[in-house]
């Protein structure tokens, strides 16, 4: 398992969630694409609905065969590895990794990822990627804002949930420059409104 920099992928975060819509969330059937809006983006994860503490997160998680990695995991961004081995499913897709994002102690995003040493593989695995996402959500490509960030397509729904594809470089802790290919779900209904007030 290649260990990943926790501060590129705090940046990333914050960096692809900037939706500011808010309206009621319709549910809809799961093998019927998505309408303009993405209001059936996925919520809930390994049975644990986004908003669920960061103890419900890591025994759900464990249920399903997951574990804590400690060592690079923080109060904000939990790290799990798989009991199976060195890659697990999700999605029909295989990963290696599983990031849990925590705000203010709730669930907030989760990022499945896989990692390459060559450029041109990942941008092919994103390609890939992002045609099978584009089957459920309709997806916008976004002009990446990081000289790190290849390339990177985003859905939004009105209930400020977010589904985004992106392919990147990033610095392991082994200080190792590797290529990240990524599909990360995120809803910011949990993030304070930016206020201006005094």
């Amino acid at each position: 398992m290649k260990k990943w920099s926790l501060y590129f992928l705090s940046i990333f975060v914050i960096g692809i969630c900037s939706c500011t819509n808010s309206n009621s969330y319709s549910k809809s059937k799961s093998d019927v694409k998505d309408t303009l809006y993405n209001d059936n983006i996925q919520g809930m994860f390994y049975d644990t609905p986004f908003g669920a503490s960061k103890e419900v997160v890591i025994k759900n998680f464990e249920k399903h065969g997951f574990y804590v990695v400690t060592s690079v995991s923080t109060d904000a961004l939990l790290h799990f590895c798989s009991n199976q081995g060195s890659i697990f499913t999700f999605g029909n897709m295989t990963w290696e990794m599983l990031d849990v994002t925590l705000y203010n102690d709730k669930f907030s995003s989760i990022r499945f990822m896989n990692a390459s040493k060559d450029k041109a593989s990942a941008i092919e695995q994103y390609d890939d990627l992002l045609s099978a996402i584009s089957k459920k959500y309709d997806m916008m490509e976004q002009a990446p804002k990081d000289t790190t960030v290849y390339k990177v397509s985003v859905g939004y729904s009105k209930i400020k949930r977010i589904v985004a594809v992106a392919c990147y470089r990033y610095e392991t802790v082994n200080k190792d420059i590797m290529q990240g290919v990524s599909l990360e779900y995120s809803d910011e209904s949990f993030y304070d409104e930016v206020s201006d007030e005094l």
